[in-house]
Parts: structure tokens; C-alpha cells; sequence
């Protein structure tokens, strides 16, 4: 069998695309966790937590493309069953995510602390509107995810493997 595309093992792609849109969402939390108690960022107020949007990635080959034309698709065998060409889903190929880091604009939580430097002239200081249990519920659904597509990439390559012993 001659690979001509390197992308036609979609499917590693696509799990591909998952972990490093988890890693990117795991290092946005780290980061606003690092950050809890800056006061005083880049721009002189409190720091702006990080969120990370994912979005629709870019088109996946099919497998289709390793060697020659494409087969006769099999269709589900029940009606209730999704098809290839339902809505979400493109008849040539599969998508991955993007993941893109965003900068919230946050309204700073307000602390009375008049003998820290960056009290302002009633003595409250402006610290970042970051909910650590909220973060840390973030970071452990990120784990799972991150966890799954790691899972996904070793499932196909164990079915790899034993398409390769038949």
C-alpha cells in the first residue's frame, strides 16, 4: 500500500487537533490561577484572566485518499442512525478543533486593603475577577478531554497494528 497524502490518517489528525486545544486550555487556567493575585499587570490594572474558544478546525483528508478511489460508502442501518452527509458533517472529510486564547475584560474584585501598595485612595485594591473552584472545575474537565483524545489516538493505533497482522 503507497501513502501518497500525510494526512490521511484523519482520524490521528483530529485527535491531534483535541490535545492541543486541552493543552491550550490547560496552560490559559494555569495561567489565571498563576495569576490570582496580580494586581498590577502589563497594562498597570489587575491582571485578565485567560478563556480559550474552540472552534471548527480545518477540513481532514478522508481516509479514502491512501489508496485510489473511495469505496461505496456504508450508510447506517437504522434511519435514526447519522449519516456522513447529515448536517455537521462535510461528505469528503472530517474537522478538527481550534482552540484561540482569549482575553477576558473582566471587572476587577475589589478588596479593602489600604496598606498595600496598589490600594487606590479609599484603600481598595483591585485583584483579579478570577473564581478559583470554577478554574479548577475547568482544569479537571480539561484533564478528562485531554484524556480521551489520548485514548482516541491509542485505540487506532491498536486497530492499526492489527490491520497490519492480517
Amino acid at each position: 500500500m503507497k501513502i501518497e497524502d500525510p494526512t490521511a490518517f484523519h482520524h490521528l489528525n483530529i485527535s491531534h487537533s483535541g490535545l492541543s486545544a486541552q493543552r491550550r486550555r490547560m496552560d490559559a487556567i494555569s495561567e489565571n490561577l498563576a495569576n490570582l493575585q496580580t494586581t498590577r499587570g502589563k497594562d498597570g490594572g489587575p491582571f485578565q484572566p485567560r478563556v480559550v474558544v474552540m472552534s471548527e478546525g480545518e477540513e481532514q483528508a478522508a481516509f479514502s485518499t491512501v489508496d485510489g478511489p473511495r469505496p461505496a460508502r456504508l450508510w447506517s442501518t437504522h434511519p435514526e442512525h447519522l449519516r456522513a452527509t447529515d448536517e455537521g458533517q462535510d461528505e469528503d472529510g472530517l474537522r478538527g478543533v481550534q482552540a484561540e486564547v482569549l482575553i477576558q475584560n473582566r471587572r476587577p474584585r475589589m478588596e479593602y486593603d489600604p496598606e498595600h501598595p496598589d490600594a487606590d485612595e479609599n484603600g481598595y485594591v483591585a485583584y483579579p475577577d478570577i473564581n478559583v473552584v470554577e478554574e479548577m472545575t475547568h482544569l479537571i474537565a480539561a484533564s478528562r478531554a485531554y484524556e480521551a483524545n489520548l485514548t482516541a489516538i491509542a485505540a487506532a493505533k491498536d486497530m492499526a497494528g492489527k490491520a497490519l497482522e492480517i
